[in-house]
């Protein structure tokens, strides 16, 4: 239940994997054990045999969340596609694996969750992506001696809450500027911050491959985005 959620993980661990002994047909038991698992895992700053064995659990218990899965499938009972999502890239994560795509509806979610602290997290890592975009952006400009045009148009790719939006602002404040990103959350964020003129919530493969050919961007910038597509 909620209570669990606010016990140490390896108290949670104790207990989900109680949960599967008695429940061996409950998907979301099996899923929870690989994610407790998981951030146990990720706690650890060296690499331990205990480590090793974390993964080889999480990975049985995520095979078996699937498997389970598949077998609800045309019941009436069937697991939500989210977290048939998230299994297999929690998969591929504790197994080493590149998986050829990430799941849509995987990106999506889990930023729409992150939305409201996604800046606070990264000012915690001192992120300096945006700023370094726009360091190498004014170098570039400075070298044909010139300023961006009043006329510029430029596209951000995964503008999630704006944070390059609002530099591309300070440095181009008459060009038209467009944000885009798979999260609607995030782009919430980025709406509020009045940056961009235009905000379309796509995914970039989509959106790149139905483009309007009459539309020509003289800038399209990308941050710490193509990891997700």
């Amino acid at each position: 239940g909620r209570r669990a959620l606010h016990l140490a993980p390896e108290e949670r661990l104790r207990l989900l994997r109680r949960l599967t002994r008695r429940c061996p047909g409950h998907p979301m038991a099996f899923l929870r054990t690989a994610e407790v698992l998981v951030q146990l895992g990720a706690e650890e700053t060296d690499e331990t045999d205990e480590m090793e064995t974390w993964r080889d659990e999480a990975a049985d218990a995520l095979r078996r969340h699937l498997d389970i899965a598949e077998g609800l499938r045309g019941t009436g009972q069937n697991e939500r596609k989210l977290r048939i999502e998230l299994a297999k890239h929690l998969l591929c994560v504790v197994t080493g694996e590149t998986p050829e795509v990430i799941s849509k509806d995987y990106v999506s979610n889990l930023f729409d969750r992150f939305s409201k602290t996604f800046e606070r997290s990264l000012d915690n890592l001192n992120y300096q992506v945006p700023q370094l975009i726009m360091q190498a952006l004014r170098w570039t400009w400075w070298d044909f001696g010139c300023e961006p045009s009043p006329h510029l148009r430029a596209l951000d790719l995964g503008a999630g809450t704006g944070l390059l939006g609002e530099q591309l602002r300070d440095w181009a404040p008459r060009a038209f500027l467009e944000g885009l990103d798979l999260s609607a959350a995030m782009l919430q964020q980025a709406e509020k911050k009045g940056c961009y003129d235009l905000l379309h919530h796509k995914d970039i493969c989509d959106f790149l491959e139905a483009a309007d050919e009459e539309i020509h961007y003289d800038l399209i910038t990308a941050a710490d985005v193509f990891v997700y597509v």
